[in-house]
């Protein structure tokens, strides 16, 4: 006798466990952190929901913050990849907060006559409140959450009624913005980045000198401290800006110093990096805002700018840095 034929439901699988999905409050659909949102984004949601197991090999793969891996992750991170086509400009800054463990991320959206800005706070104490201001202009309060998660969104000829509005005299960031948030941070926007199109003065790149493009060009600053003993030594400071995203790099190189030891670097007396000394008396460090190799690190969200007017330090032998490209 025939069999017939029937439908049986496939064995269903299961996703991540809400212990091992994390979320990027700072900036959902950067899932890999690395302060941009680009296709790799959403090519390795894609890869983890097609691996066998479901297993999770992104940093930040929980984007809709429902504590689970699922399609809606990648669907919203293309999403937003698709809108950024026809954003006409938008620019983000991190800074630390006083408190180890305190970060926040400022952003603002420019399209057509709308001018969206949002202000995320991470490490917050839960429940706490705090007044915000931009370069003394008050924004409003932050209330935290359960989870130390902080956010205040503003607007501007948008019909979102939630949002608070967004003051007339803030059209676009600038790097020597101040952010504060009570206690909490008080930092300028020296980290400042921008994606998109011109907001008509133009971010700068977000380095104090700027490039005056915020589609296409480069600067490039050198410094080439006085010899200290018998260790010579220069640093780079390079911004790259194309196609509307900007690229810090920030070098130290040193030749004959003393083999083993740790140099202290230093940008108008704030130390930014260290730089271990080889067995040959060389040592090199290069933080950038875009990691690519293996020896490079990413630098600090309140990287100081630098220009014409900036001294470095590297062991104590200082030099100021000149523009050169």
């Amino acid at each position: 006798m025939g069999r017939t034929l029937r439908c049986e439901a496939l064995e269903s699988r299961s996703l991540m466990a809400a212990d091992l999905v994390t979320h990027n409050f700072l900036q959902p659909h950067d899932v890999n952190d690395d302060r941009l949102v680009s296709p790799a984004d959403a090519l390795r949601l894609i890869n983890s929901l097609n691996a066998p197991t479901a297993s999770v090999d992104s940093i930040f793969a929980d984007v809709n913050d429902d504590s689970k891996l699922s399609p809606i992750d990648a669907l919203m991170v293309i999403n937003t990849l698709n809108t950024q086509v026809v954003t006409v400009a938008a620019q983000q800054a991190r800074v630390t907060g006083a408190q180890q463990g305190i970060s926040a991320r400022v952003e603002l959206e420019v399209e057509g006559s709308k001018i969206e800005m949002s202000i995320r706070l991470l490490g917050g104490a839960p429940g706490s409140s705090h007044p915000v201001t931009l370069d003394n202009i008050s924004l409003g309060t932050m209330t935290i959450d359960s989870k130390g998660r902080g956010r205040l969104d503003l607007s501007r000829g948008d019909d979102n009624d939630k949002d608070l509005p967004l003051p007339p005299s803030i059209t676009q960031l600038k790097p020597e913005m101040v952010l504060v948030i009570g206690e909490l941070v008080r930092s300028n926007l020296a980290s400042l980045t921008g994606t998109g199109g011109n907001t008509g003065g133009g971010t700068g790149g977000g380095t104090g000198g700027g490039t005056g493009d915020n589609n296409q060009g480069s600067s490039e600053w050198l410094a080439t401290p006085d010899v200290l003993g018998t260790m010579i030594s220069k640093a780079e400071y390079e911004v790259e800006v194309e196609g509307g995203v900007t690229k810090r790099k920030f070098k130290v190189e040193v030749e004959r110093a003393a083999a083993g030891t740790s140099i202290p670097i230093l940008i108008d007396d704030r130390q930014v990096a260290t730089l271990v000394v080889d067995s040959q008396g060389e040592g090199k460090i290069t933080l950038t805002t875009q990691v690519r190799d293996s020896d490079e690190t990413l630098m600090p969200a309140d990287f100081p700018s630098i220009n014409d007017k900036t001294v470095v330090s590297i062991g104590g032998a200082k030099g100021n840095f000149r523009k050169v490209g």
